[in-house]
């Protein structure tokens, strides 16, 4: 989400981390039960109308986690139809994928500013992440990046990406 925000900063775009759209049925059902997937599916038509009006070249900034094996559950099958469709509208997909060695994904983890945030903060959850394995998605992207942010501030993440960004596909 930093590196999103600094990245917004950086473009101007518009930034959706996933919490934008989640934060509602995090609140109001048990997550990962159908009522949240509810929510959430009632989230997109107000703001994916909104997104297809934005003038043309305006950058849109998603923070998600999509990965996984074939055959892929439901719910990812689902977010990957959304996002193709909504970058095929937009001129594009672009996604970028960010990793970062174990130890400071740890560390990251535990920073005392995902606190409030609705975020998992124990370290055990990117342990977790680690084990599993589960490729990231290229959700069928026009353009792709795989980053390594493991040396990077956010600030140097975002300038890469924007870098990315800003050259020829």
């Amino acid at each position: 989400m930093t590196i999103a925000r600094h990245l917004a900063d950086r473009t101007g775009a518009v930034l959706l981390d996933i919490h934008t759209l989640y934060n509602p049925a995090y609140a109001l059902a048990t997550p990962k039960s159908e009522a949240y997937f509810d929510i959430i599916r009632d989230v997109w038509p107000v703001v994916d109308p909104r997104i297809l009006a934005l003038p043309p070249g305006r950058m849109v900034i998603f923070t998600d986690v999509l990965a996984g094996w074939p055959p892929l559950d439901p719910w990812i099958e689902e977010n990957l139809v959304r996002l193709r469709h909504l970058g095929a509208a937009r001129g594009g997909l672009a996604v970028v994928n960010l990793s970062c060695d174990r130890a400071e994904n740890r560390r990251r983890m535990a920073a005392p500013e995902r606190a409030g945030a609705g975020k998992p903060r124990d370290p055990a959850y990117a342990d977790a992440k680690h084990d599993a394995g589960k490729p990231l998605l290229s959700c069928g992207a026009d353009r792709m990046l795989a980053l390594d942010v493991t040396a990077l501030s956010a600030e140097e993440a975002a300038g890469h990406i924007a870098d990315w960004l800003q050259a020829p596909g």
